[in-house]
């Protein structure tokens, strides 16, 4: 019942009139051992807990007939069947994302699912939650292909970034100018929120990257290591926030990641500021890992090659990563704001009473 390829072998090969003998074989005995079961010196069948076994016949009887029709059709008859196609989860998958792209609001407007469907219709590629009640179809379904938008979207071939005219020196003497080490730079509420922040880029980095070199370089061991560091006071200013929320659980980050962090935000004002019609994100990490490059070399404690094999060092990998993470961050937030300045309080209640919307009437 879960044959979903064509070339599957065995339980997962598509019911086909060649391979009939088998199927019907299977299908009986799992009617007949369906049967015979018993609970509570009882049928399956009389007893209070008879859901799944209705179910698994019912199933049986409804696939074997379905099969038998559509492979004996006297116009175009079928050369194969697969029962898969017939399951509830691309329904639970469509679902998933619709509710995923209101940010998991299960009762959207009317705009906001047209708007939603549209978004479906044209990306390229469509994959659930992984949290939801459905599983996702694999690489493998060659029948069963997702990943193509209904329609094609092509775009006029753009200038590389080489070929762009951009002022790369007076951005620089722009940047330079923050000095963004200094106190005066970010304020003390902004260095905490910017350190809270890192914490969580640092998670991020390790749960997709699990290396132990990595985690030594990137976690503040001194702070990590100790017990209750809720109650423990802080070390610096900016580890107020961190330390008042943390209840065992948050990261603090090393000095290097949190230099990171702050070079990120003070690129990203810059060219905000500076080129607001321009995909800016990429420039910026490659600001980030130009400006880190010399600095790999005096972290403590160091990081041996481990992978011979990849042209990328860890430490780089761990500059591009939080500062593209960051941007991304900054970038969604900022649109965000956006929308819901556009849209007004009405579409804000939506989002914020998600259940009792339903009894608002709104």
């Amino acid at each position: 019942m879960n044959a979903r390829n064509v070339f599957g072998k065995g339980f997962k090969s598509p019911m086909t009139l060649r391979n009939q003998y088998v199927w019907e074989e299977i299908l009986k005995n799992a009617h007949s051992y369906i049967l015979q079961l018993k609970c509570e010196g009882k049928s399956i069948l009389q007893h209070r807990r008879k859901t799944f076994a209705v179910g698994f016949l019912i199933n049986i009887m409804s696939y074997k007939n379905l099969a038998l029709d559509l492979l004996h059709k006297e116009n175009e008859p079928f050369s194969y069947f697969l029962p898969y196609k017939t399951s509830q989860d691309h329904v639970e998958i469509t679902f998933s994302c619709i509710r995923s792209a209101g940010g998991w609001n299960n009762n959207p407007s009317a705009l906001q699912f047209r708007w939603c469907i549209r978004k479906m219709l044209f990306r390229n590629s469509v994959s659930s939650s992984k949290n939801a009640n459905c599983q996702e179809l694999g690489e493998d379904t060659d029948n069963c292909q997702m990943s193509r938008g209904i329609f094609t979207l092509t775009h006029e071939k753009g200038t590389s970034f080489n070929e762009k005219v951009i002022d790369d020196e007076a951005i620089d003497e722009v940047i330079s100018s923050f000095s963004y080490l200094n106190d005066n730079t970010f304020s003390h509420y902004q260095k905490n929120i910017l350190y809270y922040i890192a914490g969580n880029a640092a998670k991020k980095f390790l749960d997709k990257f699990p290396c132990t070199f990595c985690e030594d370089l990137i976690l503040n061991q001194d702070i990590f290591h100790k017990d209750h560091n809720y109650s423990l006071s802080p070390i610096t200013d900016y580890l107020n926030f961190t330390n008042f929320k943390s209840r065992g659980k948050l990261k603090f980050v090393s000095t290097f990641i949190f230099d990171i962090i702050l070079f990120s935000e003070t690129c990203y004002q810059t060219y905000s500021a500076k080129m607001k019609d321009h995909n800016f994100k990429k420039e910026i990490v490659l600001k980030v890992q130009r400006h880190f490059i010399s600095k790999i070399r005096n972290l403590k404690p160091e990081h041996p090659i481990i992978d011979t094999y990849s042209l990328e060092s860890h430490e780089m990998k761990i500059i591009k990563f939080i500062s593209s993470y960051y941007c991304t961050l900054r970038v969604y937030t900022q649109c965000k704001q956006m929308t819901q300045n556009n849209h007004g309080s009405k579409s804000a209640l939506r989002h914020k009473l998600t259940k009792l919307i339903l009894f608002n009437h709104v």
